[in-house]
């Protein structure tokens, strides 16, 4: 079990084996992952590695302010820390307007043979440049990440106002949702994919809420069948599951 946290913007680590769990003594020491950090996610795939990116607000010797990422292979420590993204922005961002968000996953290779596929990490982001959520993506180990797109040109993000995307690599492809607010009442989840990583279908709309924007939301499973994305639109959890080509009809917890 691993556990994450930030405090004093600083993210911090343990773990515990799981049928240890509520002996004394039995976590690991708490180590330091990032600090200065504004905010951060973690995604762990299925060969066990660890990936966390973080948004740096301020330069930290030779690291100016910007997206990171790093990783913890198994029984390995963990690596450096790799600019994804840099700009001296960053230190003017306020914990309102920061979120990031992390994924990684295998897709097809151009060839196209089952057998020939490639380990992509992607991570979106609000940036303060740019008034928009960014997204990059990377299949060198995080070595070079390809030139941040806009999710959503036709949105401005404010501090009232994020895009709050999600990703998720599924059944090999790459999922992008995010909302668009279209009144106080109306709100767009919208969502893009992408096959080989590198470019983006035209967005779509997984569905229209008369109820707002949600107020958290994000992917919580997926099996051999469908990935599900959960909303939290005024305390009621909504539920829509894509298939690979087409999401259900949303669907509440009481349906």
């Amino acid at each position: 079990v691993y556990t994450f946290w930030l405090t004093d913007r600083t993210v911090m680590y343990t773990r515990v084996r799981s049928t240890t769990m509520g002996a004394e003594l039995t976590w690991n020491p708490v180590l330091t992952v990032a600090t200065d950090a504004l905010a951060y996610d973690v995604f762990v795939d299925d060969d066990g590695v660890i990936h966390v990116a973080y948004i740096q607000q301020s330069p930290l010797e030779s690291q100016p302010a910007g997206i990171y990422y790093r990783s913890k292979p198994v029984s390995r420590v963990w690596t450096s820390p790799v600019a994804v993204y840099t700009s001296d922005y960053f230190r003017n961002m306020r914990a309102s307007q920061a979120y990031i968000n992390i994924a990684a996953g295998e897709l097809l290779k151009d060839s196209g043979e089952e057998s020939d596929i490639e380990k992509h990490l992607f991570v979106a982001w609000n940036d303060p440049l740019q008034y928009n959520s960014m997204v990059s993506s990377t299949v060198d180990g995080s070595k070079v990440w390809t030139e941040p797109a806009e999710i959503d040109p036709t949105v401005l993000v404010t501090d009232s106002t994020s895009l709050a995307p999600s990703l998720a690599i599924w059944n090999n492809q790459a999922l992008l949702v995010w909302k668009k607010e279209l009144s106080e009442t109306t709100c767009e989840i919208r969502y893009k994919v992408s096959s080989d990583g590198q470019s983006w279908q035209e967005t779509g709309v997984q569905f229209t809420s008369m109820n707002g924007c949600p107020e958290d939301s994000g992917f919580v499973m997926q099996d051999d069948a469908h990935v599900l994305w959960h909303g939290i639109f005024n305390d009621q959890v909504v539920l829509t599951a894509w298939n690979g080509k087409q999401w259900s009809e949303p669907r509440t917890e009481l349906d």
